[in-house]
């Protein structure tokens, strides 16, 4: 989070719920860290999240960007029984 870059798009996603900062968020971040980043570190990056996703079983916790085309815009984090991001997907709601 060091990163000056990381750290923009963490404030436009939690002042405006950017999909695009979102996205970079994913990719720079979370997505290199899979299977080593916790459920508290993702909580503590970009807020509590939704753990309620269908089906989830207190397995995920999903995000929502303001997207102009809604295709693809919820970012799902999935994790293991140790509470360790096992997947990353996005989907349409």
């Amino acid at each position: 989070m060091q990163d000056a870059t990381h750290a923009a798009h963490l404030r436009l996603f939690r002042e405006s719920n950017s999909y695009y900062a979102l996205l970079e968020l994913s990719e720079g971040i979370i997505e290199p860290e899979i299977g080593r980043i916790r459920r508290r570190d993702i909580q503590e990056l970009l807020g509590k999240g939704d753990p309620d996703y269908p089906n989830s079983q207190g397995k995920l916790l999903a995000y929502g960007g303001d997207r102009q085309i809604p295709y693809g815009s919820h970012l799902l984090i999935h994790f293991d029984d140790n509470d360790v991001v096992d997947t990353v997907d996005w989907v349409s709601e």
